[in-house]
């Protein structure tokens, strides 16, 4: 699934210049969206303002792994939706109709979809690096909600204090890089005493998905790679940042949930740690401190 084995492993201790880009021939490649390619490309006709589909499903090459069926596909948005903003919602935060929500890392739409059923008046915004899931978006979901393309480079096309609420699924589990920049650019177009509420990999969810590799259960795929005798004796380490299979398109990132709640924390003030929020992922409910 993850290919030939690489990793990178990040201890607290480390010097800060440790974290630097390593100079990779064509790297900057990575911080552009849209492959260059011969082949015909014909942008079709935008759906009517009336014609958005709330049930439509993209293609299973576009589903990130999220469901076998297109009613679990559907259903995996919704319900994931759902049980980001209940964890939110603990945090003394509510969503209200006028409220504006990014969904940073958003697919193809996948959890967007369901934002502007509960915010009539606000903005529902997606943005995601793969140019194929925000066209099929923008083709069978806008309006309502809206979508753009970005890039790797910490950079958003929104103004400061935009949004009320940033939603960011499986976004930072495969972040090797840049992550401060990312959530210093998170804080900026997040309005003071928003909520941003995020997923990631930590060593609760590590420990999680390798016993699912013993006996079976959700991330049992995932378990049994990091079960490997040459990850093993690693993921029993004393880490802050377990990087495997690190490329240019990232790679899958385990860290320390003290470690992160410390360094995060200087962006942000930090409400909410929910211990398999997201299945088997943790639940980081931050505040912009303004």
């Amino acid at each position: 699934m993850l290919g030939r084995l690489s990793l990178r492993l990040r201890r607290p201790l480390r010097k800060m210049s440790f974290r630097v880009l390593q100079d990779i021939p064509g790297s900057s490649a990575k911080f552009f969206a849209l492959e260059q390619s011969l082949e015909t490309f014909v942008l079709p006709m935008p759906a009517a303002a009336d014609a958005a589909d709330n049930q439509a499903v993209p293609p299973p090459e576009l589903w990130l792994g999220y469901g076998n069926s297109p009613e679990q596909y559907l259903e995996s948005g919704r319900g994931n939706l759902s049980e980001m903003l209940a964890i939110v919602a603990e945090s003394g935060w509510t969503l209200e109709p006028q409220h504006r929500v990014l969904d940073f890392g958003c697919g193809a739409g996948r959890m967007t979809r369901w934002v502007p059923p509960r915010t009539d008046g606000g903005e529902a915004w997606g943005v995601d690096i793969s140019a194929a899931c925000i066209q099929w978006a923008k083709e069978h979901l806008t309006p309502p909600a809206r979508f753009c393309t970005t890039t790797t480079f910490p950079h958003l096309p929104f103004g400061d204090g935009y949004f009320d609420l940033i939603l960011a699924g499986s976004v930072f589990t495969s972040m090797t890089d840049l992550e401060d920049a990312w959530l210093l650019e998170l804080r900026r177009v997040l309005r003071p005493g928003g909520r941003v509420c995020l997923t990631l990999l930590d060593k609760h969810a590590l420990s999680v998905v390798r016993q699912a590799a013993r006996h079976g259960g959700l991330g049992a795929e995932l378990g049994t790679f990091l079960e490997a005798p040459d990850l093993r004796s690693l993921a029993e380490s004393n880490f802050a940042e377990l990087i495997v299979h690190r490329s240019l398109k990232g790679g899958l990132v385990i860290r320390d949930i003290d470690y992160v709640t410390r360094m995060w924390g200087q962006f942000f003030d930090v409400m909410t740690v929910r211990l398999e929020g997201h299945a088997y992922e943790t639940v980081l409910v931050m505040s912009n401190p303004g």
